[in-house]
Order: structure tokens, then sequence, then C-alpha cells
């Protein structure tokens, strides 16, 4: 009796690890949207103060943000969010976004 558990034990560990999906290359990228706005003729001082601060204080409170960073250049704004993996859906990821602003 013993013996015929163990043996069916062993059978449905096989069947199982036989339908265990596995992927050779997983995905461990990190969820990422980014914001590039354009200010033509504003210095650089004038986009971070007017352009990139707004969208860094709208975008705060977002759900399961991760880390933020901006780069602020000549006529030029990137704020770069980074968001945790699990349990996110990219379309209402980017609505989120896209309503913030």
């Amino acid at each position: 009796m013993v013996l015929f558990l163990v043996l069916a034990l062993i059978v449905a560990g096989i069947f199982a690890f036989t339908r265990l999906p596995i992927d050779a290359f997983p995905d461990v990228s990190n969820v990422q949207v980014e914001i590039i706005a354009r200010a033509p003729g504003l210095s650089p001082l004038e986009i971070e103060r007017l352009v990139t601060f707004p969208i860094e204080i709208s975008m705060r409170g977002l759900p399961q943000l991760e880390l933020m960073r901006s780069v602020t250049k000549f006529g030029l704004s990137v704020v770069t969010l980074i968001f945790q993996r699990p349990n996110l859906i990219f379309i209402l990821l980017a609505s989120l976004v896209l309503t913030k602003g």
C-alpha cells in the first residue's frame, strides 16, 4: 500500500514537472515610462523650474512608483518613471500618466 502511494506520488511529480512552463530567458526588465517635453528657446534652469519640476510633482503619487529620474538640457526635459514589476497593466499605467499631465 505504501509502495503504491509512493509510486503514485512519483508519477504525479513527473507529470507535473513535464507540464511546468520554463522560460529560457525570463523578462527581467523593469517597467519604464519616459516623459519627454520640448521647450525650445528656454535655458536648462528655466526648463527645470517651469517644466521638469511640475511634472515630477504631479507624477509623485502614482501607484507602485519605485524611482523617478530627470534630465534637463537646453530646450529638453526628460523624466523617467520606473515602476515595480508585479501586477502592472501597461495600458492602465499609460492612462494614469496621461491623465496626471
